[in-house]
């Protein structure tokens, strides 16, 4: 899959303005290692020219990318300059990273409909897979599984629990099929809302065995159609996932932000049409707190963060 646009929109507003762009990337996996400093050079009509430093055993400069992208041409092309080496850590890297939306919960969405049930190997971006992945871990790891149930059933009192089990027609896939608490009448995954969708969604992700954990979650906006109090239960999971693994989050909620403390914060803003990122300092924003929330201070525009030109 090539970049939308070309080469040309990967450049701050075209060639005409950036015509080139300049990165590093360093990767230890503990047994291999990979470094290197690169240029990308726009090259007419619509190419990128890789000017790459590093290891002197990498080939010759100069070769030409088209449709750029990060999880295809992109590990082809660490592959060329880096060797085997370098392409089995780049591709370990993003095999590891964990980005979750969650976005799609329509009556089309993925976790609305049957799945393989061996498709269990971790949670997918859009939650395709949680009936096989629940389905996996009330089998063989009954303690998480009932702890994922009971966190669901604190931001969702109605939920009782999932009917996990595979069809009866077609016994290799499954649907996340479930109980309302009192009832024994069985409910399709068509009749949960969009935000307990979500909801059991994010649970399943941050309550997974530890075995299970990628070493980086990247979780964008994860406050979107979920109640308060919901929310407040997620950020107290993600609070607790990070003891273990890196948790990124992307946010535009205050209310989310309230849960969390200065160090925990990366304000992202553009300056002259550059992305910068800057991370709070608590002893700057101390007498500020002693007054108003984290969140409130963002809507203040205290610390930045907010739409400006």
């Amino acid at each position: 899959m090539g970049t939308p646009g070309g080469a040309d929109s990967l450049l701050t507003h075209g060639m005409k303005t950036l015509a080139r762009l300049e990165a590093s990337l360093s990767a230890n996996t503990g047994d291999n290692s990979v470094a290197f400093e690169t240029r990308l050079d726009f090259k007419p009509p619509d190419s990128l020219v890789a000017n790459v430093h590093g290891d002197p055993a990498m080939p010759a400069n100069g070769e030409t990318i088209t449709n750029l992208s990060v999880n295809g041409d992109l590990v082809g092309w660490v592959r060329g300059q880096a060797g085997q080496a370098g392409e089995a850590i780049v591709q370990g890297l993003l095999k590891q990273l964990a980005y979750c939306h969650f976005h799609d919960t329509g009556v089309s969405a993925a976790a609305r409909t049957s799945v393989y049930i061996e498709d269990n190997r971790g949670l997918r971006p859009d939650a395709g897979n949680l009936a096989a992945v629940l389905y996996l871990y009330q089998q063989t790891q009954s303690w998480h599984y009932q702890r994922i149930v009971r966190t669901i059933r604190h931001v969702a009192p109605f939920f009782e629990d999932f009917i996990l089990e595979p069809q009866k027609l077609n016994p290799q896939y499954i649907l996340l099929k479930w109980r309302m608490r009192g009832h024994d009448y069985q409910l399709g995954p068509h009749q949960f809302s969009d935000g307990t969708l979500r909801a059991i969604s994010l649970i399943t992700l941050l309550l997974q065995p530890e075995a299970d954990l990628p070493p980086v979650i990247a979780i964008d906006e994860p406050e979107i159609g979920l109640h308060p109090y919901a929310l407040e239960t997620i950020a107290g999971l993600v609070r607790a996932v990070a003891q273990r693994t890196q948790v990124i989050l992307a946010t535009q909620s205050a209310l989310l932000l309230d849960h969390f403390t200065p160090d925990d914060v990366i304000v992202t803003e553009m300056d002259r049409g550059v992305s910068g990122f800057r991370r709070l300092e608590p002893d700057e924003l101390k007498e500020w707190l002693q007054e108003y929330s984290l969140g409130e201070l963002w809507e203040k525009n205290v610390f930045g963060g907010t739409p400006r030109l």
